[in-house]
């Protein structure tokens, strides 16, 4: 009898030996989403292949204003804070995790899926108009986005919102890490001190706090120090209207939209702590290496999906109003980055005058008013009506 039913024991534990075994091999929502993740790099890999074998690889100039004495010694000395800000998060989130547990934790694996958030950086002004510009001084080699399919901004060699990428880069990774983490504060601190609260109440407090810090910071920090300016001209309500210093509020209020989506992914965890893209990451069959590998690239799909559909489709209308620059940027060679007015052969933008497309065919203003119609350009010649309809 006891033989019969420790064989019996023996067969049921072998089924679910069988049973942990299949589920271990079936792939998990970590593997989805990590595979979404590496289309979506290798999307921009090609991109950026594009771009550094293409015309577009070529340096957008400043011009002959001079930037303020100042800026320049401040603006490389706050890309070095930032570096070293960026090299001692990468080794408390990344480097001591992996060598005390052999693993990429959450945190690790968003901090590098924010590097990759630059990528999109100008793609809200991808069919409308250049809403904001980059300091030319700053260094950069001009701009990607002009080599994605589509693009319809005017755009040539030279003449684009120079990306400066030894500052946008690092500063997509602990701009937002500072939002998650704040958010995240938010959330545990006012669950504790208000435990009835309810979600929607506490992740307006995040919104609130995370909209507000961005403004503090890009008011009070990046466009003072010079990176950039608002060209926007639109209704929408500004601080520091008309100057080169202006900020649209609807700004402030777009990235805490888009960092409280995010404080968002990184709040609902399972009970082994895992976000929604990384689930299933405990039941893979794999080293640890490629456990990080596959929770990376999971991290990277969620972040750029959040970041096109919360903030840059919502935000893309901005560049159709992007119009009637104000005087105090188009005096300023250093922030016009060769696209239009004084120097080039095209007209800014204005409530009567429309934007220039990208298209070398394309039919302008000239900055003096006259029309340049391109000699192969395909001008549309008015059609006489019919004055008898054909049998």
């Amino acid at each position: 009898m006891s033989t019969t039913i420790s064989n019996a024991a023996a067969s049921q534990a072998a089924r679910g030996r069988v049973l942990e075994a299949e589920a271990a091999r079936a792939a998990q929502p970590v593997v989805y989403w990590a595979v979404l993740g590496m289309m979506i790099m290798a999307f921009w890999a090609w991109i950026m292949f594009r771009w550094v074998t293409g015309p577009y690889f070529t340096p957008t100039l400043p011009g002959p204003t001079p930037q303020p004495e100042w800026q320049g010694p401040a603006q490389v000395a706050f890309q070095a804070i930032m570096g070293v800000a960026i090299v001692v998060a990468g080794y408390k989130l990344l480097l001591k995790p992996w060598l005390r547990e052999k693993r990429m934790t959450t945190d690790g694996a968003m901090f590098i899926a924010f590097f990759t958030m630059f990528f999109q950086d100008q793609i809200t002004m991808m069919g409308g108009g250049y809403w904001f510009t980059y300091n030319a001084h700053v260094f950069n080699m001009g701009s990607w986005f002009p080599e994605i399919p589509g693009w319809a901004t005017f755009a040539q060699p030279g003449q684009t919102p120079g990306e400066p990428i030894l500052m946008m880069g690092p500063g997509y990774a602990y701009f937002f890490l500072a939002m998650t983490f704040l958010g995240m504060a938010i959330m545990r601190r006012f669950r504790e001190r208000w435990p009835t609260l309810s979600t929607p109440v506490l992740f307006f407090a995040v919104f609130v706090a995370c909209a507000l810090l961005d403004m503090v910071i890009e008011v009070g920090f990046w466009i003072p120090l010079g990176f950039y300016s608002y060209t926007y001209g639109g209704v929408l309500p500004m601080i520091h209207k008309g100057t080169i210093q202006q900020f649209p509020m609807i700004e402030a209020l777009g990235t805490g939209w888009l960092s409280t989506s995010i404080v968002a992914l990184r709040y609902y965890t399972d009970d082994k702590g895992q976000t929604l893209v990384e689930r299933g990451l405990d039941k893979v069959v794999a080293s640890p290496g490629r456990k990080a590998v596959l929770r990376m690239f999971a991290m990277i799909a969620a972040i750029q999906l959040i970041f096109f559909f919360i903030y840059n489709v919502p935000m893309y209308p901005l560049g159709e109003f992007s119009k009637d620059w104000p005087k105090a940027i188009q005096e300023r060679s250093y922030l016009m980055n060769n696209i239009c007015g004084t120097g080039t052969d095209r007209m800014c933008a204005t409530s009567d005058t429309p934007i220039a497309v990208n298209s070398a065919k394309a039919i302008s203003v000239t900055p003096d008013g006259r029309l340049k119609i391109p000699a192969d350009a395909e001008a549309q010649q008015p059609v006489p009506f019919l004055i008898q309809l054909p049998k």
